[in-house]
């Protein structure tokens, strides 16, 4: 009996994804875009896995997590027909221009990443769904 219950909950266990989670915001000094020997102080994301997302950093992209592989949480806000990131775009680093804090301390804060191109990226649920690493 023990065995049968080990094997068929070792499966589950093994198969079993840590998601990665923004750990904390912090403020950092990062080089400015347009001049790089000047330094601003911008907000900064340490993630559980221990990486950083900061701004003009470069966001990696994953896999889309649409039935059909486009992206669910990497927008393109201007695209009235469909705002969603294609699968196969030719796209595979976003470069962060800003990160823009949403909510309220009750309710829990949100965190969005605003890149070149005009992408909006909802940062909390892409590094959950896997389409950012």
């Amino acid at each position: 009996m023990k065995f049968l219950l080990v094997f068929l909950l070792l499966p589950a266990i093994a198969s079993s994804q840590s998601t990665i989670t923004i750990e904390r915001d912090t403020m950092t000094m990062v080089h400015a875009l347009a001049w790089p020997h000047a330094t601003t102080l911008k907000r900064a994301l340490i993630l559980s896995n221990g990486n950083l997302i900061e701004t003009y950093a470069t966001l990696k992209l994953g896999y889309g997590s649409l039935p059909d592989g486009s992206y669910n949480f990497i927008i393109k806000p201007s695209d009235d027909m469909d705002p969603n990131l294609k699968f196969n775009t030719l796209i595979k680093e976003l470069p962060v221009l800003q990160i823009k804090k949403n909510g309220n301390k009750r309710s829990g804060f949100k965190y969005d990443a605003i890149c070149q191109g005009n992408y909006l990226v909802h940062l909390d649920e892409a590094l959950a769904s896997g389409e950012i690493l």
